[in-house]
């Protein structure tokens, strides 16, 4: 029988916990519209003890524990207002082409919400122990989170009106330009984009994620 969880009496994280540590979870199918790193990291241990079963993936057999499909279906009526635009309602390549950027661009802010912590950072490098494929990704992701740990700056000021000091540091992602094009590279690569749509995002409002360092040769 289904159940809801409306997050005040009954919250979804404890239920899903729940849910995959029981003895008749075998293995998990997740779709989700995002993917990030701390929901992720909720339930991470609880994938990782997973036994996996055997499914059928285009004809052949594959042990999996978890799967997942990121991504948001786009609204029926946005979908045909898109589509009966112009004089031609099928897509064409053209089409697909920048839908395929937009996914790609869509990506990409994901992998930079939040501020990065240890606990994600952790996550991550769990995360990548269990995924066989995309070594590529996962090694600059890491290389990411160490470049924005070196390049961090630390400020120190004191509040007036509680009468104590304060240390916080702060993080500049331009500053990491480098190694965020380079995942941009392999975003494309995933994504099968040629060299112009690859162009394309990782000059993407480049103005103001670099700001005056543009000016600076």
């Amino acid at each position: 029988m289904a159940k809801l969880y409306d997050n005040i009496n009954s919250k979804f994280t404890d239920g899903l916990k729940g849910y995959l540590s029981s003895h008749s979870a075998t293995r998990a199918d997740f779709c989700v519209g995002y993917f990030n790193l701390r929901g992720w990291g909720m339930i991470f241990n609880e994938i990782e003890n997973l036994a996996g079963a055997y499914v059928d993936e285009n004809g052949d057999r594959k042990l999996r524990t978890c799967r997942l499909l990121v991504g948001m279906q786009q609204a029926k009526e946005e979908l045909l207002k898109m589509l009966y635009s112009s004089d031609d309602p099928l897509p064409d390549s053209d089409f697909v082409r920048k839908q395929k950027v937009k996914m790609a661009i869509a990506f990409r802010k994901q992998l930079q919400i939040g501020i990065p912590t240890a606990k994600d950072e952790f996550v991550l490098r769990q995360l990548s122990t269990s995924l066989a494929k995309d070594k590529d990704l996962i090694a600059a992701g890491h290389s990411l989170f160490d470049d924005y740990e070196n390049k961090k700056f630390r400020k120190d000021t004191f509040y007036k009106s509680t009468g104590r000091n304060a240390t916080y540091y702060e993080y500049y992602p331009k500053k990491s330009k480098v190694i965020i094009d380079k995942l941009d590279s392999i975003i494309a690569n995933l994504f099968s984009l040629s060299e112009e749509e690859l162009d394309l995002i990782i000059n993407y409002d480049i103005k103001y994620h670099m700001g005056d360092e543009l000016n600076i040769k």
